[in-house]
């Protein structure tokens, strides 16, 4: 079965949808293949960089960044919340991990299903994609989810 990831945009619209790219912007860590899957080294790197942040806010960002960078996978589903529109967009990762300059982490992505109306979606549903982090695990709905794909796609997908 695929995983399905939720993702949050710094600005209630987002370009996720016009460019069918979904990005991650934290400075101070460069390409996450330079640094590999090791959660104390993105500690190290973040913490070095942002120095004020608080110890809790640096592991919650190299938690969401190792989720994108290596957790995720081509062919996994992706959840967008649009907060000006009140919809959500699901869409299927097209590709691996990849980086631009200057802090970029940035994943493709092909939307199946742009703006579907987020107050037709369950209250468990609406409260997952909601999450606060920035890019994290969609568990308790995936069903519902699923149930939003085109046929084709839902099929394969699970």
């Amino acid at each position: 079965m695929t995983a399905i990831w939720g993702i949050h945009a710094d600005a209630p619209r987002s370009a996720f949808l016009s460019t069918g790219v979904i990005v991650l912007e934290r400075g101070g860590i460069g390409d996450l293949h330079a640094i590999g899957e090791d959660r104390e080294a993105f500690r190290r790197r973040l913490g070095a960089s942002h120095p004020d942040a608080k110890a809790e806010a640096v592991s919650v960002w190299a938690s969401v960044l190792l989720r994108f960078g290596f957790a995720a996978s081509v062919g996994d589903v992706v959840v967008h919340p649009e907060r000006a529109s009140g919809s959500v967009s699901v869409g299927r990762i097209d590709s691996d991990y990849y980086f631009e300059e200057p802090d970029r982490h940035c994943r493709r992505v092909a939307w199946l299903v742009r703006r579907f109306p987020r107050g037709e979606l369950s209250d468990v549903a609406r409260r997952e994609v909601s999450a606060r982090a920035a890019f994290f695990a969609v568990r308790h709905s995936a069903d519902e989810i699923y149930g939003l794909l085109p046929q084709d796609d839902a099929q394969t997908q699970r």
